[in-house]
């Protein structure tokens, strides 16, 4: 069953957002501290904020939502590869 989609704020806008469960407030605290770290020491980061802001003249706020999805990307990306890794017997990790 595919995850349900939820109006997000209020306004007419077409962001959606999908409910996948889990520590909802924990995984949002997370990604806001890593964005912040990012944000303020990440050269990549930083060009994407400005990169963003420029072409779609949208807020400070709607930049940090689009680099915490691009984090949170990335951060999937990497427990899923983890997943196959371990899965195959290729771990490099702590076991």
């Amino acid at each position: 069953m595919a995850p349900r989609r939820s109006r997000s704020g209020a306004g007419n806008d077409d962001r959606h957002r999908l409910n996948r469960g889990g520590n909802r407030q924990l995984n949002t605290t997370t990604l806001h501290r890593i964005a912040i770290t990012q944000a303020r020491c990440h050269e990549g980061a930083r060009a994407l904020l400005q990169r963003h802001q420029e072409t779609a003249r949208d807020t400070t706020k709607g930049s940090f939502r689009v680099l915490k999805r691009h984090l949170s990307d990335g951060i999937y990306r990497a427990l899923i590869a983890d997943h196959h890794a371990c899965n195959n017997g290729t771990s490099t990790g702590p076991q």
